[in-house]
């Protein structure tokens, strides 16, 4: 059997152009209505359903999309190169404006404290074994060391800089 060809830009051009007739996007209010009815969904009506991720998926034909993908493709008539971010940290906030391309370790960097975190600090952590703080920024998938504090305030002060020196409009200060 052979392998499926390459998708070719003309390809994916031609996709974005079937859902646009399908659907209609509002860059203000990052929101997708249906031009057409679908299925149950008469002409007019709000397009795509919110997941419990809190990112917003949208069912065209028989592939579901994630909005603030479709968002981008919208504007600038291209399938986004590589993550969409969205700037204020809300997933399901796609206007336009709240949208940026990033590297996957960009967008990662701006996201907010993982569940497991105990500090209220990202990329900062208790050990009990050193009696101190330890600060850390992860770049590329690599744990950079920042330094070991005394005081909760150093360390945040130090990662936060880390962050900032790494990421810049990307850092989240947490």
């Amino acid at each position: 059997m052979q392998p499926l060809p390459a998708p070719t830009p003309e390809g994916h051009m031609d996709e974005i152009a079937k859902i646009k007739e399908k659907l209609a996007y509002s860059g203000e209010a990052g929101s997708f209505t249906w031009r057409i009815k679908s299925g149950r969904q008469s002409a007019g009506s709000p397009a795509g359903s919110l997941w419990p991720s809190g990112y917003v998926g949208i069912r065209v034909g028989n592939k579901t999309y994630l909005a603030h993908r479709l968002a981008w493709a919208f504007v600038h008539d291209e399938w986004p190169s590589a993550d969409v971010d969205h700037i204020n940290r809300i997933p399901s906030d796609n206007r336009i404006s709240n949208l940026r391309i990033a590297s996957r370790s960009q967008n990662m960097a701006n996201c907010g404290l993982r569940t497991t975190n105990k500090s209220g600090v990202k990329g900062v952590h208790w050990s009990s074994r050193a009696q101190r703080w330890i600060a850390r920024v992860q770049k590329d998938g690599k744990h950079g060391y920042v330094g070991t504090f005394t005081s909760l305030e150093e360390a945040t002060s130090a990662v936060r800089a880390a962050y900032e020196r790494e990421y810049g409009a990307f850092a989240v200060a947490a």
